[in-house]
């Protein structure tokens, strides 16, 4: 499921913000988090709507409002989009190689495999302040 497509509704939201809560306090995702240009509640509702749940269900989990849900998702998907945007930006000004690129795409792979594998995050951690600190 991408980013934009509609989720499929669960009831279980108080499973789904334990979970997001004990995501977010991986010391790997924390070091994610702090250079990502999302919120803590932006990040906390991608991560309930990749889980299936509504607006309504999201705002519950949170202790939010529905319209607060839903404008914190809003401008969570177009800061995703904004992201996006500008590596395409820097991409086609010639600005990032292919080769960072690829170094990019290689190092997000990896992330994504390992994850749910803690006795790998400090290796993971390791290598993702190598590639911000340069």
């Amino acid at each position: 499921m991408t980013m934009v497509d509609r989720p499929s509704r669960n009831s279980n939201s108080k499973l789904h913000s334990k979970n997001v809560e004990d995501f977010i306090k991986n010391s790997l995702t924390r070091f994610l988090y702090e250079n990502s240009n999302l919120t803590k509640r932006q990040l906390e509702t991608l991560l309930l709507r990749s889980q299936g749940l509504t607006i309504l269900q999201m705002a519950s989990a949170l202790g939010i409002s529905k319209g607060a849900a839903s404008r914190i998702l809003k401008q969570a998907l177009r800061n995703v989009r904004k992201s996006f945007g500008t590596l395409l930006l820097l991409s086609y000004a010639g600005l990032i190689s292919e080769e960072e690129f690829e170094s990019f795409y290689k190092l997000a792979e990896a992330i994504r495999r390992l994850r749910g594998k803690p006795e790998l995050s400090s290796l993971i951690l390791r290598r993702l302040k190598k590639f911000f600190s340069t």
